[in-house]
């Protein structure tokens, strides 16, 4: 009598093994390809907030300053007092303050942008009234326009010229605020998103025209 033999076909350990190993390289490369991606991805997210936020910065601060007067010419009176020469009442090399008419409703504002901790601020106060001498309303809440400043830079934010002959006369005297004609600003900032960190550079450079001084 013949014995019936069972045939049990599979697969021996060794292409165990080697299939085994080649879904270990298969799913190796495919995790790194993924996370070239992400890291790509984050990395330009990461750039185009970061020249958003500082290229915004600078776009508005340049067109703030474009309407920068001083408070005789806004209010169109020959007065001679001190406080009404300048178009700007605070000059410092990472805090500016001026005035302009930024609502073109008759009233001047005292507009602020200044560093604080690792962000930029901007604060807003519109005068009470229509005519010189202005009183002042309370100053609107500070906001930051710039998140993160980036902390290895301790560059000047704001750097003030006077009228002159070139290259242009670098103001720093308080004193001289009445001879600015022309405000270069300049900001790094930072922006992260998930591991990567981009630090952006913007600058411009803003000639201030209707200060009363033939500008």
């Amino acid at each position: 009598m013949k014995s019936v033999g069972r045939h049990q076909d599979g697969f021996s350990l060794l292409e165990l093994m080697v299939v085994s190993g080649l879904l270990l390289v298969t799913l190796t490369a495919a995790w790194t390809l993924m996370n070239a991606v992400s890291t790509m991805s984050n990395r330009m997210s990461a750039r185009a907030t970061a020249t958003d936020e500082s290229q915004l910065f600078v776009d508005t601060v340049q067109n703030e300053l474009l309407q920068a007067s001083n408070l005789k010419a806004l209010a169109g009176t020959s007065t001679a007092n001190a406080d009404a020469q300048a178009a700007f009442y605070d000059i410092q090399p990472r805090q500016i303050g001026f005035y302009a008419d930024i609502d073109h409703d008759g009233k001047p504002e005292r507009i602020a942008y200044y560093v604080s901790g690792a962000s930029l601020m901007r604060q807003q106060t519109t005068a009470a009234n229509l005519t010189y001498p202005y009183s002042w309303a309370a100053s609107s809440t500070a906001e930051p326009v710039v998140g993160a400043i980036d902390p290895n830079w301790d560059g000047a934010v704001f750097t003030y010229y006077g009228n002159g002959n070139w290259p242009p006369t670098q103001v720093t005297d308080p004193s001289q605020e009445a001879s600015i004609t022309v405000v270069s600003i300049e900001m790094r900032n930072l922006a992260t998103l998930g591991d990567q960190t981009i630090s952006y550079d913007a600058s411009s450079t803003v000639r201030v025209r209707a200060i009363g001084n033939g500008f």
